[in-house]
C-alpha cells in the first residue's frame, strides 16, 4: 500500500524526524521508504490522465420558482 509522499512537519532536527517516522510505521505496522530523486518514482507510478467532460446544461421549468421567489420578496418588505 502505498500511504503518499510525507515530510516530518515540525520536527526540530533529524532526530525528531526519525523518532516521528518510527512511530508512525509502528502505529500503521509498516515500513518507510525514501527515495532520492523523483526518476524511480516516475519510472514505477503511473501518473494521472486529466479530462474535461462537459455535460448539457440541465433543463429546469423555472417559471414557478420565479413566482415563489417574488412572492417570498414581496413578504419581507412588509
Amino acid at each position: 500500500m502505498v500511504f503518499g509522499n510525507s515530510t516530518c512537519v515540525g520536527a526540530l532536527s533529524s532526530n525528531d524526524c526519525d523518532d516521528q517516522i518510527s512511530e508512525l510505521e509502528n502505529v500503521m505496522d509498516c515500513m518507510i521508504y525514501t527515495i532520492e530523486d523523483m526518476t524511480e518514482m516516475e519510472t514505477y507510478v503511473p501518473t494521472a490522465k486529466e479530462s474535461c467532460r462537459f455535460f448539457d446544461p440541465t433543463r429546469f421549468c423555472s417559471s414557478g420558482l420565479k413566482a415563489m421567489i417574488e412572492a417570498s420578496r414581496y413578504a419581507y418588505e412588509v
